[in-house]
């Protein structure tokens, strides 16, 4: 054989080896990739959990609260939809009643999909509803940023912030309130009051003389004009504005204080000891009014009742220090029920019989099996029939918690009659004097 026909043949043997080599190749890598498919479609690979999400929100509507647990009981991983699945779980567990875990599961939510707007409005209420005002506040802070213009949101956030004394965050959330609905009584109220409790008398009397624009006869902003002329100087303007406020409702706390302040100023100690009496007969805990009527009867020489009234104001303090304590502990252990009921104690002692009753509940809602609690929610209501009004209630929070954010404050936090000064209460609180 010649040595080309030689090098013809084994170059034809060298390309018959790379086509075989190259055939298993191929065969190796269709087996492989058949097999992955195969184990992807029998669900080794799980695209989203849509489907359990679904099912659970269907029975979530009919009510079948087990089911819609169940229906998203496999949820495991961090597949699409695994945020929403934990949200029908939460919901469905504050319905029945589980609210420790409600929290935790909602707050699992909301890290796993932070864009649900109705799981944020719903740990937002449940966390008021337990007591923890600070992480209520964060829950609706994430709701705002999701939905900016919803205006309840921003008036929740608003009076949360404001009873909370977080003034200076409380002020921008009115104002996006009024920015949606600007002729809404109850964010212009919150507003006004948040305006003068941290001194912004400018900024609160341009929104004085707004208000007055469209509700020329109304004695909470009638009360208000007293103060922001009282604060001007302005004298005769601030009581007769005061008076005028009074006239229309003799309850308005700010137009009682502002009077007996003008008369102060004129030294009519005797003129201002009826309304600071008055103030302090509705706010018996208010460091202000006790501090402005112990003022009063010093001046009038009554001292064994200035001492008497500096003794209540001590002891009022003294509840204040140490319900700003247990809520300061809440952040730090907020399944702990004794911490709710360490606050409700101080509240029944203080006479806020109805704070008081709502931090037994939250007790309760934290541990079903706290006796102690039960026992003073049932003791009274019985000395106070016009709490039981509430005793048919089934859960502590709405059920219609995630649809619509709609029961603002429901749980307790600091009560605005044990801390806030008596001039500058919020004048739209219920059973109230107003201010």
């Amino acid at each position: 054989m010649s040595a080309e026909a030689h090098s013809q043949r084994s170059a034809s043997q060298t390309a018959r080896k790379t086509w075989r080599f190259l055939a298993v190749g191929a065969a190796v890598i269709a087996v492989v990739l058949s097999g992955w498919w195969w184990r992807s479609s029998r669900g080794a690979v799980p695209r989203n959990h849509w489907g359990a999400v679904a099912r659970g929100r269907a029975y979530l509507q009919r009510g079948r609260l087990e089911l819609a647990i169940q229906a998203v009981n496999d949820v495991r991983d961090e597949a699409p939809g695994s945020g929403e699945a934990m949200t029908v779980a939460g919901l469905a567990l504050i319905r029945l009643g589980e609210y420790c875990g409600a929290r935790r599961t909602l707050e699992r939510a909301i890290k796993l999909q932070p864009n649900q707007f109705d799981a944020a409005t719903a740990l937002a209420e449940l966390n008021f509803g337990l007591g923890d005002g600070r992480r209520g506040v964060e829950a609706l802070q994430q709701a705002a940023r999701l939905r900016p213009r919803e205006f309840r949101v921003c008036l929740v956030m608003g009076k949360v912030l404001h009873d909370l004394g977080d003034y200076a965050e409380a002020i921008p959330a009115y104002e996006k309130a009024l920015e949606v609905r600007p002729e809404d009584r109850e964010a212009l109220v919150g507003l006004i009051d948040a305006l003068l409790y941290k001194g912004l008398p400018e900024r609160a009397e341009a929104s004085v003389a707004k208000a007055l624009r469209m509700f020329p006869d109304d004695p909470v902003f009638l009360g208000f004009a007293a103060r922001s002329a009282f604060d001007a100087n302005r004298l005769d303007e601030a009581e007769a504005l005061a008076e005028r406020a009074l006239r229309e409702d003799p309850r308005i706390v700010s137009a009682l204080v502002t009077r007996a302040r003008c008369r102060i100023a004129r030294s009519r100690f005797q003129d201002a000891l009826p309304d600071a009496q008055r103030v302090v007969a509705a706010l018996p805990n208010d460091l202000s009014a006790l501090q402005l009527l112990a003022l009063i009867e010093t001046k009038l020489g009554l001292t064994d009742r200035a001492a008497a009234t500096h003794a209540q104001r001590r002891r009022s303090q003294e509840r204040i220090r140490l319900m700003t304590e247990l809520n300061e502990q809440i952040s730090r252990d907020p399944d702990n029920p004794k911490l709710p009921w360490g606050i409700g104690q101080a509240a029944e002692e203080a006479g806020s019989y109805m704070f008081a009753v709502r931090c037994f509940e939250a007790a309760l809602a934290l541990d079903p099996k706290f006796q102690p609690a039960r026992a003073r929610i049932a003791a009274l209501r019985a000395a106070h029939p016009e709490l039981a009004r509430d005793s048919g209630r089934a859960t502590l929070i709405p059920l219609g918690a995630a649809a619509a954010f709609d029961s603002s404050l429901a749980g307790p936090r600091f009560d605005p009659e044990m801390t806030r000064p008596v001039d500058e209460r919020h004048p739209s609180e219920p059973a109230q004097p107003s201010g």
